[in-house]
């Protein structure tokens, strides 16, 4: 069930019930002298919400979303010995009392510590750490999930850790309700990480009660990446960052050297996450001394497309417009894209786009695109096996987005918004701009209004890690001198309604179908980048694709056909 908090208003206490009055994310912070102003009238009883400013409304329930079913865990067998004699003297050299010990059912096993992960009575996964050496494994059939799951269920807030013995830590200092992640931090080069965070989707929901997240991972390049990560699915919003005194790199760190009032102490000094209005130099000093020693995060690529690869990367946080002539392959080709994305990087993407004629029709295309096989037609049509082989891909990777009758942009960004609190996703797909309802108000300009909504895609790519692909139809094109089939090249600013298509995107490039002049059902496409904000991102240019109409894929081509 969506809440309030999932389109972005904060600070309601739904137990209470009634009328209650906050900040409205779509316009306070715009406002400079009434910024502070609790403009949002809620309806806790009805679910409903209106701005006095802005005059944006609706009702939590209109925006539904059906998940599929998650992952249901199952209990594995767990004994615990009841001889910790063992390994008591390595939890006291910790910091860590026995009774911390017992309470969490940890346990040793021929020189290893075993650390029992629990949903409700059920025990899902087991964790082994060799007391010796720094080594670790898991159950063979564990359940990726949260470690102490349980102690956060109904609970206002949650700390996250980067390990079992850095939650403990806080259990130590009095703070029970600090998880941690079952595999350690994220590889700053790592491309799919998509597996590693499957625990995020399976456990996610048992923190539907915090409103508050403390991330306490470690401070290294590994632990501020998984620290991002889990930023970008809890939201921004509600993170706040654990920073731990200079030599002392986690929470056990802090234990040991300073005791539990120095623990704690680091978690009330928490910082809100620094994501709008004021920006502090020195905040960024470690991520800047990262960039300088490790470079820039280089994106994730398709690994298929190696041309289109060296042009342009994909990162996230990014508003990227595609236009092209009606007919040109622009849906098509994006899909080539998200699919080839998923494949090569584990990138996920949510996709509006109701031009398409069915779901039925646009999941064939998909499917064909994944095998490179068609799906009636040709000797290598795909069989009942390949079927659901596609389908199990797509269903994990790709979500399709379709409000039964609101197209506002407000409910797309809402669903993606859910999709990613969800699954993590990376990328989401508006096709085309002209499907969305629009609403000028009384003497607002297109070119104007254009241009706030293209803001607002903006801001909302940076708040949420997601990279928005945004496509757009252009004006009428005039043919290329007399030409039969062939038409200008549009760019950016050719886009129907506004220039702003061009100056406010961070990355844009138009899909052109070229045809041969002396037989029509001859053609070849060329893709153009046309700009690329970041020099660290891509560059501009062309590249040339051949398209298989058997199985609506692209492949690159060297040269030009004609």
């Amino acid at each position: 069930m969506s809440t309030f908090f999932d389109y972005g208003i904060l600070n309601i206490n739904t137990k209470l019930g009634g009328q209650q009055r906050t900040l409205c994310p779509q316009c306070s912070h715009t406002r400079n002298n009434h910024k502070n102003e609790k403009c949002l009238s809620v309806d806790t009883d009805n679910m409903t919400f209106f701005c006095h400013h802005c005059s944006w409304s609706g009702k939590v329930s209109d925006y539904k979303i059906k998940y599929k079913e998650i992952d249901k865990y199952k209990s594995i067998p767990y004994e615990k010995n009841d001889n910790i004699n063992n390994i008591e003297l390595y939890f006291k050299s910790r910091g860590i009392k026995k009774e911390i010990i017992e309470r969490n059912k940890i346990s040793e096993h021929n020189g290893w510590i075993m650390f029992p992960y629990y949903i409700n009575e059920d025990c899902v996964n087991v964790k082994y750490r060799n007391i010796k050496e720094k080594k670790f494994m898991q159950s063979k059939d564990g359940f990726p999930c949260f470690y102490k799951i349980n102690d956060i269920i109904n609970e206002n807030y949650a700390v996250i850790c980067e390990g079992e013995i850095d939650a403990l830590s806080f259990e130590e200092a009095g703070i029970t309700q600090a998880v941690s992640v079952p595999n350690g931090g994220i590889n700053p080069d790592a491309k799919n990480i998509s597996q590693k965070l499957k625990f995020i989707d399976n456990s996610i929901h048992y923190f539907d009660n915090c409103e508050t997240i403390y991330l306490a991972t470690d401070s290294d390049a590994v632990g501020r990446r998984l620290c991002e990560e889990l930023s970008r699915r809890f939201g921004k919003e509600r993170c706040r960052i654990v920073r731990f005194p200079d030599g002392c790199k986690d929470a056990n760190d802090v234990l040991l050297k300073l005791g539990v009032a120095g623990l704690y102490k680091c978690l009330t000094d928490a910082e809100a996450y620094p994501i709008e209005n004021v920006n502090y130099a020195n905040d960024f000093q470690s991520n800047l001394i990262d960039i300088w020693t490790n470079g820039f995060n280089t994106g994730v690529t398709t690994g298929t497309f190696h041309k289109f690869d060296e042009h342009f990367t994909f990162h996230e946080g990014q508003l990227t417009v595609i236009t092209g002539i009606p007919s040109h392959g622009k849906s098509n080709f994006i899909d080539n894209i998200i699919i080839e994305l998923a494949k090569n990087t584990g990138w996920k993407s949510a996709v509006f786009s109701p031009e398409n004629p069915s779901i039925e029709i646009w999941l064939i295309r998909l499917m064909e695109i994944y095998l490179k096989r068609p799906f009636y037609n040709g000797i290598n049509r795909m069989n009942p096996d390949m079927i659901k082989e596609s389908l199990n891909f797509i269903n994990d990777n790709i979500f399709n987005i379709l409000p039964e009758d609101n197209f506002q942009l407000d409910n797309v960004l809402a669903t993606a918004k859910m999709l990613l609190k969800r699954y993590g996703i990376n990328i989401l797909v508006i096709d085309p701009f002209n499907n969305l309802e629009t609403n000028l108000t009384r003497g607002e300009s297109e070119t104007s209004f254009i241009a706030k909504i293209l803001v607002k895609l903006r801001n909302y790519a940076r708040k949420t890690g997601i990279h928005v692909i945004l496509i757009a139809h252009p004006r009428k094109m005039n043919k290329i001198n007399n030409s039969n089939y062939n038409f200008e090249v549009p760019v950016l600013y050719d886009i129907s309604g506004s220039a702003n298509f061009y100056n406010i995107a961070d990355n844009g490039g138009c899909v052109y179908r070229r045809f041969d002049e002396n037989d029509a059902s001859k053609s070849y496409m060329e893709f153009y980048w046309q700009k690329i904000k970041s020099k660290y991102i891509g560059k501009l240019g062309r590249i040339d694709f051949e398209y298989d109409l058997h199985t609506q894929s692209y492949n690159e081509l060297n040269i030009a056909q004609f």
